[in-house]
């Protein structure tokens, strides 16, 4: 291999430069290559002593000292160290920390092919070299050490030394050649730093070379400490200078990094890390789910409860969900210091014989349980899932838990809601028939299904399976037993991350008496019982308005309505606000089904809010052991609604007497339920053989990205077909516009002519007539 000069430019950070410079001596072949060190004017005096003391060490060889006269900057600082060099050369900065074998493995990956102009390796702290986040700032993960990192990095690496569009200065190789070729550093246009290691990227395209990535090495970097914060004022000015000069190479680079075609290696490095935390590893089967956990968007109970599960247990535990996506198949990774994602080909959905089992399906759930090591199997919801996970469960002997958030075990509806839509609580078999017959849903087809008798046999097999069934409701549990009376169901209710009000409410007999509905109402929220009562209020001059805080399937949010204001969609974190904002002093709950818990309930609270609700379900159950607030029989018709609404306005004593019940409410916390979860999910660990599935992770990684390139390639040919398609409707109705103006123009005209010479001739006729 070429001799090396390695150059560590010097402006105080003294304390970092001792580590790099240590560092470097320590894992670096100083008889082949040299050290050369060189202080930029430094202000602090330790720095001189500390190297001068080094290089007259006679233990260290090759090392070299040169300092500047005056502070020159890093451009000219480094161009001195490449013009006195004759080797190859890598540009260090003073706030690195290497590692053993680190210089070969960099010159390895510099000579691996042809017209190879820099080398950058991956670090915690460098734009688009940076691991295991890209383009941020990470630090060393916990239980490593700088080493035990590389050693790491080295085992799952894939060497495959991408080319990027320019190399990173933090630690720069670059071959003699070159810069024989290219030159130096533009120390006229750069003035003492900023831009110039772009610069000389571009120019090294333009002359046919490239830039890789050593993604088998991992080099520290603080945080540009080497030369402290004095060019990040002229860093928008040098872009806007680059951009200039390079126009299509900054293009490029601004694509690269949008699309980031590397991200594989990032998602290895994060799923590794995962991996090898020594984490019980819980797969949670869920219906619906987005990436983020933090942003409160969930639009269902379910979802939000497994968000709060995992927020709450993500220190000790690795959560995997798994559930349908546009599709196909998405995996959401979360461990206590990173999360990833993985899509999965459609395979499972294409063509599938039958309703409850599914080959490919079992082949994707297999292959998670062997890479993620996964021990426990949590069921929240089998809705777009394969009942596969039966077999899968007792093969991998993992822990299997449900939680039943519905009634979809018994009715593939979900709520318990026949083809009329009508409730139907006890329905026998041949109104399930009936009722199947004619249903279908975005995942789950029964049009060749007529009897209900398979799909309560095939969920008795699950239930019969699972380790522990968990309801959030005593009303739940009480309902399921009917159907399957010899399951063992454990209550859990549902905790909630939310602070009590301290406000207190009062009803005012003289002021408006404020009603709010919460949440996206459809048919089961009783959307319809909702219209009725806002359009039949309306006949009143009573003080009693309205709320919406959502959306309404229907649309009726929209219309216009004296007593009625719709507040549009919230976050979840600021409905307290919105609720005392706006004075509410009830929620009205009027969900035709018996929901199994209902957050709403516990929203409402918590904000010292009764509630009114039909006296069914889990709701019905909350609010009449506790007293919070009032109930009335599901199918009361809309005027008797409306009278109860008026007499809890009127009588303000029972008013107080509840919102006394609420305040002494306790409502159960996040931390009291994932308490109840965390002494479940211990000690459940599955004792297997470990194995070493690096390089099946590896495929599976860089399979899932280019399956998502792909897609992301058809998402966009779909977008401007579309976006071609509105641009010729457009232009079509602006024909058809003018097209329908022309013609009326056309039409239009010749009345206005015919009349105007009427108008004329017949005013002339009457002129000549009283002439006459």
């Amino acid at each position: 291999m070429n001799n090396c000069d390695i150059i560590i430019p010097v402006f105080n950070a003294f304390d970092y430069l001792q580590k790099c410079v240590q560092s470097v001596i320590m894992h670096t072949n100083l008889d082949d290559n040299r050290l050369i060190i060189i202080d930029d004017k430094s202000t602090d005096e330790r720095i001189i002593p500390y190297i001068d003391n080094i290089v007259t060490n006679k233990k260290n060889k090759n090392i070299l000292f040169f300092k500047n006269n005056e502070n020159y900057g890093y451009i000219k600082t480094v161009n001195f160290g490449m013009k006195y060099s004759n080797n190859d050369v890598l540009l260090l900065n003073s706030d690195t920390e290497v590692i053993n074998n680190w210089l070969n493995k960099i010159k390895k990956c510099a000579y691996s092919k042809e017209k190879i102009a820099t080398v950058t390796p991956l670090s915690n702290n460098a734009t688009i070299a940076s691991v295991p986040k890209f383009y941020q700032e990470n630090e060393i993960p916990k239980h490593y050490n700088l080493e035990d990192y590389q050693s790491f990095i080295e085992n799952i690496s894939y060497a495959d030394y991408n080319e990027i569009p320019v190399g990173i200065g933090f630690c720069l190789y670059i071959k003699r050649d070159v810069i024989d070729t290219v030159g130096f550093f533009d120390e006229e246009s750069f003035g003492k730093a900023y831009g110039e290691e772009e610069d000389f990227c571009y120019r090294c395209l333009d002359h046919g070379y490239r830039h890789v990535l050593c993604d088998d090495l991992i080099i520290y970097h603080k945080s540009s400490q080497s030369f402290g914060d004095y060019y990040q004022d002229i860093e928008i000015d040098r872009g806007k200078f680059l951009m200039q000069r390079y126009p299509v190479h900054k293009e490029i680079t601004s694509k690269w990094v949008r699309a980031y075609p590397l991200k594989h290696v990032n998602k290895n490095v994060n799923y590794n890390l995962c991996l090898n935390n020594d984490k019980t590893n819980v797969l949670i089967i869920i219906h619906a789910w987005e990436l983020n956990v933090n942003e409160n968007k969930y639009i269902g109970g379910t979802s939000f409860h497994v968000a709060d599960l995992i927020k709450g247990l993500r220190p000790q535990y690795n959560f995997h969900v798994f559930a349908p996506y546009y599709g196909a198949f998405r995996l959401c990774n979360y461990w206590e210091t990173g999360e990833e994602s993985t899509e999965f080909s459609p395979l499972a959905t294409f063509c599938n014989t039958n309703r409850y089992y599914n080959t490919e399906y079992s082949k994707m759930i297999s292959g998670i349980i062997e890479l993620f090591k996964i021990d426990i199997i949590h069921i929240h919801h089998m809705l777009g899932h394969y009942f596969d996970l039966i077999d899968l469960t007792i093969q991998y002997k993992t822990k299997l838990y449900i939680t039943l958030h519905d009634y979809y075990p018994v009715c593939p509806r979900i709520n318990k809601f026949n083809h009329r839509n009508e409730y139907c609580d006890k329905a026998n078999q041949d109104d399930c028939n009936i009722c199947l017959a004619s249903y279908s849903n975005e995942w789950f087809i029964m049009e060749e299904t007529k009897n209900i008798t398979p799909w309560k046999e095939i969920w008795n097999k699950l239930l019969a399976t699972a380790d522990k069934i968990i309801v959030p409701s005593g009303n739940t549990k009480n309902i399921f037993l009917d159907d399957f009376k010899h399951l063992t169901i454990d209550v859990i209710e549902h905790g909630l991350d939310i602070s009590r009000a301290q406000d207190k409410l009062d009803i005012n007999k003289d002021k408006k008496f404020n009603v709010a509905f919460l949440g996206n109402i459809n048919l089961v929220k009783g959307m319809a019982i909702i219209e009725k009562l806002i359009e039949y209020s309306s006949n009143f001059s009573e003080n009693i308005h309205f709320h919406l805080f959502g959306m309404m399937k229907s649309g009726f949010h929209r219309q216009w309505h004296k007593n009625f204001t719709s507040h549009g969609g919230y976050d979840r974190k600021d409905l307290n606000i919105l609720l005392h904002q706006n004075n509410i002093n009830l929620v009205c709950i009027f969900s035709i089904w018996p929901e199994t818990y209902c957050y709403t309930v516990t929203e409402s609270v918590a904000n010292n809010i009764p509630v009114l609700a039909f006296d069914m379900g889990a709701i019905g159950q909350r609010v009449k052991d506790n007293n919070l607030g009032w109930l009335t029989k599901r199918g009361t018709d809309i005027p008797e609604i409306y009278q109860t609404i008026k007499s809890i306005y009127k009588d303000k004593t029972e008013y107080q007497n509840v919102l006394s019940s609420i305040k002494s409410y306790n409502i159960k916390t996040l931390d009291d339920m994932c308490n109840e979860y965390d002494q479940i999910y211990a000690n459940h660990k599955v004792s297997r053989i470990v194995e070493n599935h690096t390089e099946r992770m590896k495929v599976l990684i860089k399979e899932n990205y280019l399956y998502e390139r792909m897609m992301s390639i058809i998402q966009n040919q779909e977008k401007t077909i579309r976006a071609q398609h509105i641009e010729i409707r457009d232009k079509n109705d602006l024909y058809k516009s003018v097209s329908w103006r022309v013609g009326r123009f056309v039409t239009w005209f010749p009345r206005k002519i015919k009349k105007a010479i009427k108008f004329c001739f017949d005013k002339n006729l009457k002129v000549k007539n009283e002439q006459d």
